[in-house]
């Protein structure tokens, strides 16, 4: 049997940065003392607001800046997707003219193997 998950686990990190509302923060002080898993998390975060507070702003939005470059994708896979995309759209219209042909094809092959018998068949009647 599986022990049941604390609903305030991970709400460490969001009261020492502040960012409980006044609901959730008294919550969250009342249990804390009853809790020792959340009070070790709430120690281990004690230092992040004094080293947030050491780093500009401007520095810590560079640090963002690479993620949002690398959600463009380089030129190169976009050229990619496009030559694959036309490839498969290729292979489609081939494998339809293919089966224009066939059906056609076999139309003809079952029209000429009917034709003969019915005249066959109208050449009797009139004997």
């Amino acid at each position: 049997m599986s022990s049941p998950v604390d609903p305030y686990r991970d709400w460490g990190a969001a009261y020492v940065l502040g960012s409980l509302s006044p609901g959730e923060r008294r919550e969250f002080e009342g249990h804390l003392p009853g809790c020792p898993e959340c009070s070790g998390d709430v120690a281990s975060f004690a230092g992040v607001p004094g080293i947030l507070s050491v780093v500009p702003r401007d520095r810590a939005l560079d640090l963002l800046e690479p993620e949002r470059e690398a959600a463009e994708p380089p030129p190169a896979v976009f050229a990619d997707l496009v030559a694959a995309e036309r490839s498969r759209r290729w292979r489609a219209r081939a494998w339809v003219a293919a089966a224009l042909v066939l059906a056609a094809f076999l139309g003809a092959a079952v029209a000429l193997a009917v034709r003969p018998a019915a005249q066959v068949a109208t050449d009797r009647k009139s004997t």
